[in-house]
């Protein structure tokens, strides 16, 4: 007689002959909050913890032995690195209060922006573009016309560069 909990893509196996290891497929999507203070050059840590809530940790622990990452099959539009890594010591134990302590796996995943893109193609012409306007402070202020043209071509050609964002 087959229990219910398996499926097409779980099993249960005997390890060592001490161990029961329980394997289930699953997908999983999670909500990583993000701050963009820093923006372009910042960097996101999420973390993903998965635990049992009916046992604590001296009736079952988790582990993650195998922690992988394939960059291939990454999004092209994903404008970060992602680096995978282990849950720290403090954050694989759960202490709920007097009710005991449950074990914890998962990994931690740290995004960091390539920033290159936006420092070369908005920062840099930019910066570019008021040190060419303080040149303005360099023409006599009775030639109007002359320090009206150079300030009115940087700026439409300001306006071009974030139009086409």
């Amino acid at each position: 007689n087959v229990l219910t909990i398996f499926t097409k893509f779980a099993g249960l196996f005997v390890v060592n002959g001490n161990e029961i290891l329980y394997s289930q497929e699953t997908h999983i999507t999670f909500w990583c909050p993000m701050r963009f203070d820093n923006f372009p050059l910042d960097s996101q840590v999420c973390k993903f913890k998965v635990g049992s809530y009916a046992y604590d940790n001296t009736k079952m622990t988790f582990s993650a032995s195998l922690l992988s990452y394939d960059d291939s099959l990454r999004n092209t539009i994903l404008d970060y690195n992602v680096k995978l890594n282990p849950l720290k010591e403090e954050d694989s134990l759960f202490v709920w209060q007097s009710i005991g302590n449950y074990s914890l796996t998962g990994y931690e995943m740290v995004l960091k922006r390539n920033s290159l893109k936006y420092l070369v193609n908005y920062y840099l012409p930019s910066g570019l573009f008021v040190l060419v306007s303080w040149v303005s402070f360099l023409i006599p202020p009775e030639i109007v016309p002359g320090r009206m043209t150079l300030l009115v071509t940087i700026f439409l050609v300001l306006i071009n560069i974030f139009n086409n964002v």
